[in-house]
């Protein structure tokens, strides 16, 4: 034989191996790995958007800033054309000052739980724990990565008790379950991005919500200021 096909040969030998010993990852697996990864992070960037519409009104709220790891984070947030600076410095360390203004108003922890006030998407992403109904919708880019997108249900009032505890009690038993959908790294399993739809009545009155999370910039040095 000569060398020319012995070499082809070899190298086609080569690629069934490597074939069969690939190993395709299963839906469960890649919430596993993503959580698993995204629990190791340290540090990046997060954009929140806030959606709720109620009787024919809705009110938006956009969030965007930086965490680390595990209870600091500086945020601003725009809510009714105002601007708003949000700075955790641990969890019972809290402060807000309207953007353009110096002093850092002090936040008690009882005022930020009332208000929702996070360091992180720890919440959010607690949901992974509790989905159902889960399948694959292919594979997406996101921000020039290469991502699994899964969609899943997740218990209303799992979803609102673990986002927004003060929330959960006024939600109504038998809202239907809320969507959930993720796009994780095919190579690194790092979530990129996060969306959850949930239709809910509270107190006799319907509601809808829609929250979108980004991530980015993993483990890249962030600037936390200090009041």
């Amino acid at each position: 034989m000569k060398s020319s096909h012995k070499l082809l040969l070899l190298a086609v030998t080569v690629m069934l191996t490597f074939a069969c010993q690939i190993r395709p990852v299963s839906d469960i697996e890649i919430i596993a790995r993503s959580r698993q990864n995204m629990a190791a992070i340290d540090s990046y960037h997060m954009g929140m958007d806030v959606s709720a519409t109620t009787q024919g009104m809705t009110i938006t709220i956009q969030t965007d800033g930086v965490v680390q790891m595990p209870d600091q984070s500086y945020m601003t947030m725009t809510m009714l054309g105002q601007q708003f600076e949000l700075l955790v410095l641990g969890p019972a360390e809290m402060y807000m000052r309207q953007a353009g203004t110096s002093d850092w108003i002090p936040i008690s922890p009882a005022a930020a739980s009332q208000a929702n006030v996070r360091p992180n998407a720890a919440g959010e992403l607690a949901l992974l724990e509790f989905v159902t109904n889960l399948r694959r919708e292919g594979n997406e880019t996101i921000d020039g990565v290469e991502c699994y997108h899964l969609v899943m249900d997740v218990d209303t009032q799992k979803a609102i008790a673990l986002s927004s505890p003060e929330m959960a009690g006024q939600v109504e038993p038998g809202s239907t379950p809320a969507t959930m959908q993720m796009w994780t790294g095919t190579r690194d399993f790092l979530i990129r991005k996060i969306t959850l739809d949930m239709s809910l009545a509270m107190q006799g009155t319907e509601m809808s919500m829609g929250l979108t999370i980004t991530f980015s910039n993993f483990d890249e040095p962030v600037e936390i200021p200090r009041p």
